[in-house]
């Protein structure tokens, strides 16, 4: 089976969030075209050993390079490869996370997209950036739980545990845009075109549709790891 059909049985077959395939999918997409699409089986420890060089040479992150290579080990053992990927040492350190330049460019298409979704999605990726909230308590938060005279948000994320997290300018301006487009008729901060709210997979669906258009990787979990 080619590696692009083994990352869908893999992903398929292990319930993943939204935004945990989209980290494989971004990861594998290298190494899809790199080895030309090809069946896994093909991949021999010569071939992976040109690819851990081509992965090393690249300007990347030390995390990214790490990814990359883990991404494929995980995908190559999930099809019955007996090959062993080669992995770079783990980086010392936090996660990967968004460098501003990836979330300045981020925000720009988003400015420059004067749409109703466009200004929701703003006000979410202003939100999480400033504050360090996660997925779920900002696609959990409601209206009520909005404090914009003292720039907080009550949410409730990982394991039902409850905060306040605090936001500067550049999150209240967005929101303010947002809520003066904002439909009526929910509870919740932030909704779909349908008065729907939107969940963490859907914040996740955003982030990855928004990145393909604008040609910038970020996710919600990067923006959480620059805190």
């Amino acid at each position: 089976m080619k590696l692009s059909d083994e990352l869908i049985v893999f992903l398929a077959h292990r319930p993943q969030s939204e935004e945990t395939a989209h980290w494989y999918e971004c990861n594998l997409e290298e190494a899809i075209v790199f080895f030309g699409d090809c069946e896994v089986m093909d991949i021999d420890a010569l071939a992976l050993a040109k690819y851990y060089r081509h992965v090393q040479s690249e300007a990347l992150k030390e995390w990214s390079k790490f990814n990359r290579m883990r991404a494929l080990k995980a995908v190559m053992r999930s099809a019955g490869s007996s090959e062993e990927v080669p992995l770079p040492r783990r980086p010392q350190g936090h996660y990967e996370t968004a460098d501003d330049e990836s979330v300045r460019l981020f925000i720009a298409d988003l400015i420059s997209c004067d749409t109703w979704t466009a200004k929701r999605d703003l006000a979410i990726v202003e939100l999480l950036a400033e504050s360090g909230a996660r997925r779920q308590g900002v696609a959990d938060a409601k209206l009520k739980d909005l404090d914009m005279q003292r720039r907080k948000l009550w949410v409730t994320e990982k394991f039902n545990k409850s905060r306040f997290v605090y936001f500067g300018g550049l999150a209240f301006d967005s929101i303010v845009d947002w809520l003066a487009v904002r439909p009526s008729g929910s509870d919740y901060l932030f909704t779909k075109e349908d008065g729907q709210r939107m969940t963490k997979d859907a914040i996740s669906s955003m982030f990855k549709r928004r990145s393909s258009r604008c040609g910038v990787h970020l996710s919600a979990h990067m923006l959480r790891h620059r805190w």
